[in-house]
């Protein structure tokens, strides 16, 4: 008889269960790791919001005489550091592709040109001998960081 009731009371301290201590362990050990992953979370996603542009653009086109334009193109430097203005690139209509270098293109002030830090500079774009009903599709500019030497290609936003 003693046998049976030692395996009575055996099998009720199996039957217990988790105790209280084990479950608030074990829900503090998933809290912690939800933690974890949303501090990994957020650190990915404040390394996304240090690739801003380093520079905006936009650009208004004027057409004066017929095969004649004017283009305005004001960039502003978004960092706390200067940038230079490398390059320009303007797309046609008709698809041809245009750079401060190209046959009837005069940028003024030329190129590269520094942008003071967290200001604006404005660059005149003069395009000689356009085809008759071309005009300015895109403008593309590339700006270069000057503290790290970084690039980019920017779209400027506009049109005329």
């Amino acid at each position: 008889m003693w046998g049976a009731v030692d395996m009575r009371v055996v099998a009720r301290k199996r039957m217990r269960g988790v105790s209280e201590l084990v479950v608030i362990i074990s829900v503090l050990l998933v809290a912690i790791v939800a933690v974890f992953a949303f501090r990994a979370w957020l650190a990915s996603q404040q390394q996304r919001l240090g690739q801003l542009d380093i520079a905006t653009a936009s650009y208004s086109v004027q057409y004066t005489t017929p095969g004649n334009a004017i283009l305005s193109l004001l960039v502003r430097n978004n960092l706390p550091n200067p940038i230079s203005v490398v390059s320009i690139s303007i797309v046609l209509s008709n698809g041809t592709v245009l750079t401060q270098a190209s046959s009837g293109v005069a940028v003024t002030p030329s190129l590269p040109q520094t942008v003071s830090a967290k200001s604006d500079a404005l660059i005149t774009v003069t395009i000689t001998g356009l085809t008759s009903g071309t005009t300015v599709r895109d403008v593309n500019v590339q700006v270069t960081d000057q503290s790290t030497g970084q690039s980019q290609w920017i779209k400027a936003v506009g049109g005329g």
